[in-house]
């Protein structure tokens, strides 16, 4: 089952991070983070879960607006509040959550905002790597973080089991499984 919420268009997400120049290796993140975030929501709404697909969508693409420009917490408070303004609040929680320690701070409200984290976290560059390897290529290029690495590291493998407990494929098989996906299969809008 999902919903939907107003949303920007797909292509306006696009003009968005050419807009606010967005450098290359930022825009492939972010694309793969869509395809992990939507093909694991698609998953989801197979098993009847509720999720807002366009919501999922939009930020999962928007999630890293602002990323050359500022710190974790800071590009996904401006991310977020550049959505808020453009009318489009469902999508901006989504983006405000995705810094990396916020598994540490505080929990989910929905669906939406676990996938944008989550598959954030699944994605270095434009690979889709295990949640140890990404944040082992984190700790060591901040060493002096790696104290709060590891409480995200146990919260994160927390999260991921509930996530996977409601698909019928393993987190080591997600390269996989998502081979041949493409956002051409969004069914949901554009």
């Amino acid at each position: 089952m999902e919903h939907h919420t107003k949303q920007p268009k797909r292509e306006e997400c696009l003009a968005l991070l050419n807009q606010f120049s967005v450098p290359e290796g930022v825009l492939q993140h972010s694309l793969k983070v869509n395809e992990v975030a939507v093909f694991l929501g698609q998953k989801l709404v197979e098993k009847q879960e509720l999720i807002d697909l366009q919501v999922l969508d939009r930020a999962s693409l928007l999630h890293d607006i602002f990323k050359h420009n500022d710190s974790s917490e800071i590009h996904c408070a401006r991310g977020a509040e550049l959505l808020a303004k453009m009318g489009f609040p469902d999508t901006a929680n989504a983006i405000k959550k995705h810094y990396t320690d916020f598994i540490i701070k505080s929990k989910f409200a929905n669906w939406e905002e676990l996938l944008v984290y989550y598959a954030d976290k699944r994605v270095d560059g434009s690979l889709i790597v295990s949640v140890d390897e990404r944040l082992d290529r984190l700790s060591s290029r901040h060493p002096d973080y790696s104290g709060d690495i590891e409480k995200i590291r146990a919260n994160l493998k927390k999260l991921e089991a509930q996530l996977f407990r409601h698909l019928s494929f393993r987190p080591e098989q997600l390269a996989e499984k998502i081979k041949g996906f493409t956002g051409a299969q969004f069914q949901y809008g554009c």
